[in-house]
């Protein structure tokens, strides 16, 4: 009856009258990307955060001799942690799968905390 992708285009849902509403990833999804791409443009990954790599299983992740630890995977989806010693600006991470390796460019920043100087003080009453 209907056929529709979800507002980022990651997952494809079908209505069959009588039998209900199915999602699966969509295919052009197939073959590892992460999640926070959109329309060929990757959010800036920050120290420490979560990347969901739809289209398969990752195995490992990493950036030269940087680790990206894997938390989870299942056949369609991966979601991996992004090392909080990531250098700033882009990294080229390699995304080793069971089928092959793919590389991607991902886009870091830098976060920093704030400075003693400009962080609160503790108040007593």
């Amino acid at each position: 009856m209907d056929l529709r992708l979800d507002g980022v285009g990651n997952q494809l849902f079908v209505a069959l009258q009588g039998y209900g509403v199915y999602a699966a990833l969509a295919p052009h999804r197939w073959g590892p990307a992460p999640g926070e791409c959109r329309r060929f443009q990757c959010a800036a990954a920050a120290p420490g955060s979560l990347l969901s790599v739809l289209g398969g299983r990752v195995v490992a992740a990493r950036a030269g001799s940087l680790e990206f630890p894997v938390l989870a995977a299942t056949d369609t989806e991966t979601q991996i942690q992004v090392p909080f010693t990531i250098p700033g600006g882009s990294v080229s991470v390699a995304l080793d799968t069971g089928q092959g390796s793919y590389r991607l460019a991902l886009p870091s920043r830098m976060y920093r905390p704030p400075s003693s100087s400009t962080a609160m003080a503790p108040r007593w009453y």
